[in-house]
């Protein structure tokens, strides 16, 4: 899963997400990744991404 938190001030269009979204399952070279957002009252004109790994036996 990637959660990525934005600034309610500075959000991301619908093409930078998708863009991204397309760039991690490539990067990481698999399909099935699941994304969040969480929208922040902040100044930060960056977004922060966290990626959460889970390791199945």
């Amino acid at each position: 899963m990637v959660c990525i938190r934005v600034s309610v001030q500075y959000p991301l269009t619908n093409k930078e997400l998708e863009d991204f979204k397309h760039n991690v399952r490539v990067w990481l070279n698999y399909e099935d990744i699941q994304f969040g957002i969480i929208t922040e009252d902040s100044d930060c004109k960056e977004a922060m991404v966290t990626l959460l790994l889970n390791k199945q036996a």
